[in-house]
């Protein structure tokens, strides 16, 4: 990060973990950009995330905390993380890959297929990006609050018997259809 010192001269300051932009994309429909950032954590390992262009644009601080939790290390304070999202705003990557929003076969060429753990097989510069999570809401079956008689409990958590046959158990359990 460059700032102007006191006596006029630029100073360099630290801003985050090395960092590139490589690359940036779209879906098949042409829609959906996004870049590929790459960057080195703590344990010297090379990560690469890929961020679509609206949440750098309006969600930034999402971005940056997925980053973090990553392991990129970012200098403290607003201006850091605002110098940070001109930095990636403004990188032109020399690189480009085509993302992919399902499992299975990704098109109709049958060329690319994704595999359960979102590795892309078949198409070379290809990637899994699942833009929804989607999330069944839970249904609750189970009314307690309800004018009906309770039926009296006979066992009293006594299950043991002498003679077969004498006491039985059912279960009524929801099936999602």
């Amino acid at each position: 990060m460059e700032t102007i010192g006191k006596d006029g001269e630029v100073e360099l300051e630290w801003l985050c973990s090395p960092l590139a932009v490589v690359a940036s994309g779209r879906n098949v429909q042409h829609a959906s950009w996004s870049r590929c950032i790459e960057f080195v954590n703590p344990e010297d390992v090379v990560r690469r995330r890929y961020v679509l262009e609206k949440d750098l644009t309006f969600g930034f601080n999402k971005v940056l905390a997925d980053l973090c939790d990553q392991g990129l290390k970012i200098a403290r304070g607003t201006p850091a993380r605002r110098q940070l999202n001109e930095l990636i705003a403004g990188w032109t990557p020399v690189g480009r890959y085509e993302s992919i929003g399902r499992l299975g076969w990704a098109d109709a060429t049958c060329k690319a297929f994704v595999l359960g753990d979102k590795r892309v097989v078949g198409k070379a510069n290809t990637v899994f990006l699942n833009p929804v999570v989607r999330t069944r809401k839970h249904k609750v079956t189970t009314d307690n609050d309800h004018m009906f008689n309770i039926a009296p409990n006979l066992l009293d958590r006594d299950f043991n018997d002498d003679a077969p046959n004498q006491k039985w158990a059912g279960d009524l359990s929801y099936i999602w259809a």
